[in-house]
């Protein structure tokens, strides 16, 4: 710990205070605050799996949105196909520094109720402009309603879904207990 991390008193309480048996698995979010103790002279091991989140960048979400009907709408009026759209997206995606913000992860909970949503909205106007206007008619005011992502919200939350399916089929294969328990933290 640096001089400058609070102090474990200055943090909320915990809400939720699980226990752990051999062979058990505790599945903590990126991002999410958390502590974790033995009982004195207890063996433990902490595992940190990381995974690139490509998958859940804003380039992602806006390749989504391209199938919904109210982004088609925009597509077409601005001369563009889905198709056309979605290369020219990726292709800025992929530069080195013009990109870099739409690969960014997206905020944790951006799903989960309308200020996420409208976070997401706002930014990925900013972000898709420079790209809309690449288009043979670009769209003077480019304005992406939250109730828009809500077709892509299904779509994430599908795959966030199998995930953590995986993730649970993944820790009953590798444990040998004879009850693993696997706790995941919203």
């Amino acid at each position: 710990l640096t001089d400058s991390a609070p102090a474990l008193s200055a943090l909320p309480a915990p809400t939720l205070a699980p226990t752990l048996r051999p062979g058990d698995l505790l599945y903590v979010p990126r991002g999410s605050l958390h502590v974790a103790s033995t009982p004195e002279r207890s063996p433990s091991l902490h595992l940190t799996i990381g995974a690139l989140s490509k998958s859940f960048a804003y380039a992602i979400v806006a390749f989504h949105l391209a199938d919904t009907p109210w982004f088609k709408d925009v597509l077409y009026s601005a001369g563009w196909s889905v198709d056309k759209f979605r290369r020219a997206l990726m292709g800025r995606a992929d530069k080195k520094d013009e990109g870099v913000d739409l690969r960014r992860s997206l905020p944790m909970g951006w799903t989960a109720g309308e200020e996420g949503l409208v976070a997401v909205s706002l930014k990925l106007q900013e972000l898709l402009r420079p790209v809309l206007e690449q288009a043979p008619l670009p769209p003077n005011n480019f304005n992406i309603p939250s109730e828009a992502l809500k077709p892509v919200v299904e779509v994430f939350e599908r795959h966030i879904s199998k995930v953590v399916t995986e993730l649970r089929n993944l820790t009953e294969s590798l444990t040998r207990a004879e009850s693993p328990k696997v706790v995941v933290i919203p």
